[in-house]
């Protein structure tokens, strides 16, 4: 076909069908079709500034600040993500690759570009990411999370400017579009591989305040960094007070009451298995008041340990649950009573007469009681490490949750044997669940038919 009729047939094709071609193009593709006719630029555009990955190179900033500062193209940006990761600065020894912050400069475009944030004021969502390989030990990395997370809520905030995060800039003297612009509330924020920041200057900073006192947030992930730290003699270990303190100030932080009344959707994963230790006990989050609005709950590699938690779950109006690698624990050394765990109980030496606690909850005793409660679940998703056990049941999947011999769930339940029938007891549970789930839903579809029908 010529290049000529190629185009013709373009130009006959209706306006909606062309944007719904453009809509699944890739990035580049989108950035080449701006070049090819005015009528495709005009089409393409929004695509191709829809969204824009910062990374730690001159180049990106340069990037980010040419758009903020384009009255033409600033108004399309939707999402944003700040990607920390740099190859450039990191050492490969073998099997590890990490990054040696004693020597390691964030490029000054990059911290500079986060101040441009302001100009966004059509921004829906925002990622930040930070590398999984976080080594407690290092200040320098520490202190660039820490420089990051204070830079993009000032930038959100409006509170910073290029010349008060970086020693000099290129764009000095230019006049800033959005000096009188309002602050930017995203919609949705997730952080990947979350450290522990400076927590105290992060409360006390009013650009952290004014973003999070919005109730803007409808959306928020956060996914935990381990908090592993390396001695002088090359061996990892745990420090628990950090790692118990770190969990437990989530809610304190991220989750505010103003976040709490309109969250609709929230992701809390992690790198560890916690809950049990580092301990975090799911009904501290919304206080008496719950989660008033949320409908998605998604945990990753949760320990379940107390009826209160399975309570709590039963309480909440959620549409969905997605559990990635959470785990049921059955029996722990120690806690003579069953009790949470404190730090102290974590790293205290074990006596030769250690006492072993066995713990009633089980797998199938949870499902078989969300199946009567959870009235307005309609979708439900289970998956663990290493099961083949995987199928959909129109919107709802599952996988088996019990893995008694993966060496990864961690070393309170790593011998450990369930008493007979409990494999079955709770493959029952879970398909007597979803089967009521997938019920509801083809009722719900039918309502809504119905409803359509005579409106």
């Amino acid at each position: 076909m010529s290049e000529s009729s190629s185009s013709v047939t373009l130009k006959a094709l209706p306006l909606e069908t062309v944007e719904h071609i453009v809509f699944y193009l890739p990035k580049n593709s989108l950035l080449q079709l701006r070049l090819v006719s005015r009528r495709l630029a005009s089409i393409a555009t929004p695509g191709a500034f829809r969204t824009f990955n910062l990374k730690v190179h001159p180049k990106s900033g340069e990037g980010f600040i040419n758009i903020a500062k384009s009255d033409k193209l600033r108004s399309f940006l939707r999402e944003f993500t700040c990607d920390t990761w740099q190859e450039t600065f990191a050492i490969r020894d073998f099997e590890h690759v990490f990054v040696d912050y004693s020597v390691y400069q964030a490029p000054r475009g990059f911290m500079e570009a986060l101040s441009f944030l302001r100009y966004f004021q059509h921004l829906e969502s925002l990622h930040i990411q930070f590398t999984k390989d976080l080594n407690w030990c290092d200040d320098g990395e520490l202190e660039l999370r820490k420089k990051v997370i204070l830079t993009v809520f000032e930038g959100l905030a409006g509170t910073g400017s290029p010349d008060q995060t970086s020693h000099s800039s290129e764009h000095d003297g230019e006049q800033d579009p959005s000096q009188h612009a309002s602050p930017v509330f995203p919609t949705a924020l997730t952080i990947e591989n979350l450290g522990s920041p400076d927590d105290k200057k992060l409360i006390a900073l009013p650009a952290f305040q004014a973003i999070f006192a919005s109730g803007r947030v409808r959306n928020l992930k956060i996914h935990l960094a381990g908090e592993v730290i390396t001695d002088d003699e090359g061996t990892d270990h745990c420090d628990s007070n950090d790692r118990h303190d770190f969990y437990e100030r989530i809610p304190t932080i991220w989750l505010t009451p103003q976040v709490i009344e309109n969250l609709r959707e929230l992701s809390l994963t992690a790198m560890e298995w916690w809950g049990w230790s580092p301990h975090k006990d799911l009904c501290d989050i919304g206080g008496h008041n719950g989660l008033p609005n949320l409908k998605v709950l998604t945990l990753g590699k949760y320990v379940f340990g107390f009826q209160r938690q399975v309570d709590w779950l039963a309480s909440l109006s959620l549409e969905e649950i997605h559990f990635d690698q959470c785990s049921v624990l059955y029996r722990t050394f120690n806690a003579v009573d069953g009790s949470d765990p404190t730090p102290e109980w974590w790293t205290a030496p074990r006596p030769p007469d250690t006492t072993i606690t066995l713990l009633s909850l089980r797998w199938h005793l949870m499902l078989n009681q969300w199946s009567k409660s959870m009235k307005t679940l309609r979708g439900f998703y289970m998956q663990s490490a290493g099961t083949t056990d995987f199928r959909y049941v129109d919107n709802v999947g599952d996988s088996f949750c019990y893995e008694q011999d993966d060496d990864d769930v961690g070393s309170w339940n790593r011998h450990f044997v369930l008493e007979p029938g409990t494999r079955e007891k709770d493959r029952l549970a879970l398909d007597h669940f979803l089967s009521v789930i997938e019920s509801r839903s083809k009722q719900e579809e039918q309502r809504s038919r119905v409803r359509s029908d005579w409106g």
